[in-house]
């Protein structure tokens, strides 16, 4: 979407310029007109204009005293001259003020639309190369501590790798040769607020309490456990820094508690591991952290060894399938968060073929992973706010019922039903709000058909990116905007015509033309007669 100014101070040619532009290009363009230098000054005021059509001579300002404010205001902005003046001086300082053509109003409209459609593909240009080049460092800064979560969280589900090239990459602070100490927490209670502001408080009070003894970095799994992972600093023990960190475990909670009113739990590995065996100490320790959350608040465990590592160096069933099922579910659950309904089914289909595969799978993991996809299934519907539609159609019995015996096949089969519930609910949700926005919307351009009813002023009324509500109203009527509003136009231009004695130039006016001849053209184009034609046949 670029916004185009169209600029002269003789008006038809204004609106001749305008209709031939929308007529014969297929940029998707917003377009504004001025009538005179002071007009366009306004309008570059109010607006972010990307591509200037001026007249060089007018009454009260010359097209490139213009052109220099719109490069003030808009850097980015491209202008080009049309005028009846073939006139080397002016020609020479359009092109010092880097603008983009000068073309003569003797020329066909084919040149205006080649330069419009140069001046837009230069725009996307230039953008597009500063986003390859000096926005990707500052973007990288800002987005640094996304990418290290996204990195670490890769590593924990076994989808990434651990290396020296890939922690100098992600800026990680931990020596990926060097065996780490985890600690896992879990948020209790929350005061009324945002997750992420609370993760933000309890990383801020566990940095002050740990950095002096330990090197430290922290990241959210799954938006539910906070991972802290520790290497000692200066010639501290293993031994130095297990006490240590259990030592102030305390104090930690009671600062979270004290002063943000969070409530937290932990469970503290018993020792260092290494980055080899770290996805299953965690699955043990979250496991473990688990199994007590629903007894006691703001619990601090220390890890039992065993829970973790068999002493007979034998993996257990749930140690061997563990990494794939949680994969597997959290990729699901990543698929209802965001919508991904095929990617979804897809998922289910995978998981189901590998049930099939593994059919000697134990009840007590069959058990283990119903009662992991209901928790997805419910955590999803309480963040959608969907609890009480599902408990009203009674949908929610299946999440809580687990049976010693179950038939996992028969199962999934159910939370595929459950899924296209939920996918079927939020689309229906999505599109009712669209219906309302596009209704408001309709509303206000009957209301103002009168006035220039800009993609700008538009967007600002439904507080929506002028961009992003012309592609939704494209997608929810099949037509865009301008379309939409010539149609309006000419059914109330009809309706005045036909059922009233206003003076044509009234007419115009009330459908927002100050131009009579400008307006007789519109009518023209759309209905293949003239407005005085129109009301001589409809009122005989």
């Amino acid at each position: 979407m670029h916004a185009l100014l169209i600029v002269d101070d003789v008006g038809i040619f204004v609106d001749q310029i305008a209709e031939m532009v929308v007529a014969k290009t297929s940029l998707d363009l917003d377009i504004y007109k001025a009538y005179s230098g002071k007009q366009a000054l306004a309008v570059l005021h109010e607006v972010k204009v990307d591509i200037l059509l001026t007249d060089v001579v007018m009454s009260d300002l010359t097209g490139i005293e213009l052109q220099a404010e719109a490069s003030r205001l808009w850097p980015r902005c491209r202008t080009v001259f049309l005028t009846v003046y073939n006139d080397f001086a002016s020609i020479q300082a359009a092109i010092r003020q880097n603008a983009v053509d000068y073309i003569l109003k003797t020329e066909d409209d084919a040149a205006i639309i080649r330069a419009v459609q140069y001046a837009a593909d230069s725009i996307d240009g230039e953008v597009h190369a500063e986003t390859a080049i000096s926005k990707l460092e500052s973007r990288i800064r800002t987005v640094l501590p996304v990418l290290q979560q996204m990195y670490m969280e890769d590593i924990f589900k076994g989808s990434n790798e651990v290396s020296d090239a890939c922690f100098l990459d992600y800026a990680v602070s931990l020596d990926p040769g060097s065996e780490v100490l985890m600690l896992v927490g879990q948020i209790d209670e929350l005061p009324v607020g945002n997750i992420h502001k609370a993760i933000y408080h309890i990383n801020r009070v566990s940095a002050n309490l740990l950095k002096e003894r330990c090197n430290l970095f922290t990241f959210v799994y799954d938006d539910q456990y906070i991972v802290w992972l520790m290497q000692p600093l200066g010639n501290d023990s293993h031994s130095d820094v297990i006490r240590y960190i259990s030592g102030n475990l305390g104090l930690f909670q009671k600062v979270c508690r004290d002063v943000d009113g969070i409530r937290v739990s932990v469970i503290l590995a018993e020792s260092f591991v290494s980055w080899a065996n770290i996805v299953k100490k965690f699955n043990a320790m979250r496991r473990e952290l688990d199994e007590y959350s629903n007894i006691t608040g703001e619990m601090i465990l220390l890890e039992y060894e065993s829970d973790a590592y068999l002493a007979d160096g034998q993996e257990s069933e749930s140690d061997l399938h563990g990494s794939y099922i949680e994969q597997n579910i959290d990729y699901m659950r990543k698929c209802l968060r965001t919508r991904q309904q095929d990617e979804f089914f897809k998922q289910c289909e995978i998981f189901k073929n590998w049930v099939f595969a593994n059919g000697g799978l134990s009840n007590a993991l069959k058990v283990d992973i119903i009662m992991q996809i209901n928790q997805m299934f419910y955590s999803v519907i309480r963040q959608k706010r969907m609890v009480d539609a599902f408990m009203e159609r009674n949908l929610t019995e299946p999440l809580m019922r687990v049976d010693d015996n179950p038939d996992l096949i028969e199962k999934l089969a159910q939370y595929r039903d459950i899924a296209r519930l939920i996918f079927e609910n939020e689309s229906n949700l999505a599109f009712t709000k669209i219906n309302k926005v596009l209704g408001r919307l309709r509303q206000y351009i009957m209301a103002n058909i009168n006035r220039n009813l800009s993609l700008h002023r538009l967007a600002e009324v439904s507080h929506f990116n002028p961009s992003y509500l012309s592609r939704l109203f494209k997608i929810a009527t099949n037509k865009n905007i301008t379309e939409y509003i010539n149609e309006m136009r000419v059914r109330h231009a009809c309706s005045l015509l036909r059922d009233t004695d206003m003076k044509i130039m009234e007419v115009a006016n009330a459908v927002g033309y100050d131009n009579q001849q400008s307006f007789s053209r519109f009518f023209r184009k759309n209905m293949k007669i003239s407005p005085a034609e129109f009301r001589e046949k409809n009122k005989a």
